[in-house]
């Protein structure tokens, strides 16, 4: 069972419909948390989402993972994270369960990646290694930091709850953490060149979690990541330990 999960915000309604049209067929469940919406999207139905008000407030891009600990979540073998803005092809789904399965649940799998340089002096700025969700990639690759437009993981190895991610507009890094702790192995996996793509511009006006981290070029987020864990190590793929 495949549960897949997202969080939006009204200003981003319109880009919202296509992932959802995108997702919808290829999963058992869809969930949407709702943060400050007066009403239901139309191209959602009202099992599919939770309001913010009605649930734990505003979680912005953390409540993609409302679900995770919940009995609803906990039912589901494969937790998938999205995106309100990106494009997924009709084979997403099948293929990132096809590399999570192979590692029997023992990694976190997804497609946008990198690899902190050391020290960490910019979380924009210091990666030593980049995948972009977007460029091709021929083999896997083990990371640090996964985006959590793209992420599929599950119960087996990850631990999680809402607690894990008390900041806001910073679950990339936060459930990075969580992975580092637990030594679970964040894998960036092999896909063609614009397999995922993104319906929003880079360009467009109105708030997004990149240009708040580059505001102060991110220098407030690499000191969240310095501070969290003081050696960030890259953890072996389960499919090539030996």
């Amino acid at each position: 069972m495949i549960m897949a999960a997202m969080a939006t915000m009204p200003e981003r309604s319109p880009y919202l419909a296509e992932a959802v049209k995108a997702i919808r067929p290829q999963v058992d469940t869809l969930r949407v948390y709702l943060n400050n919406f007066d009403g239901i999207p139309d191209c959602l139905t009202p099992e599919e989402v939770i309001f913010s008000q009605e649930a734990a407030g505003d979680l912005c891009a953390e409540g993609k993972f409302y679900w995770y600990d919940r009995e609803e979540g906990k039912n589901h073998s494969h937790y998938l994270t999205i995106d309100d803005d990106l494009y997924y092809p009709p084979d997403y789904v099948e293929r990132l369960k096809e590399e999570y399965d192979a590692r029997r649940g023992q990694a976190v799998v997804g497609l946008h990646g990198y690899v902190f340089d050391d020290p960490i002096t910019s979380y924009v700025y210091s990666r030593k290694e980049y995948y972009g969700f977007d460029k091709a990639l021929d083999t896997p690759k083990p990371v640090h930091i996964l985006g959590t437009n793209t992420v599929l993981l599950g119960h087996e190895a990850l631990s999680l709850t809402l607690d894990n991610f008390p900041r806001r507009n910073t679950s990339d890094l936060q459930l990075a953490v969580v992975a580092q702790k637990l030594r679970v192995p964040l894998i960036s996996v092999p896909r063609p060149e614009n397999w995922v793509q993104e319906n929003r511009p880079a360009t467009a006006e109105g708030f997004s979690i990149w240009k708040e981290a580059k505001a102060d070029g991110g220098r407030a987020k690499a000191e969240l990541a310095r501070r969290a864990i003081a050696n960030w190590q890259l953890f072996p793929d389960p499919l090539h330990k030996d």
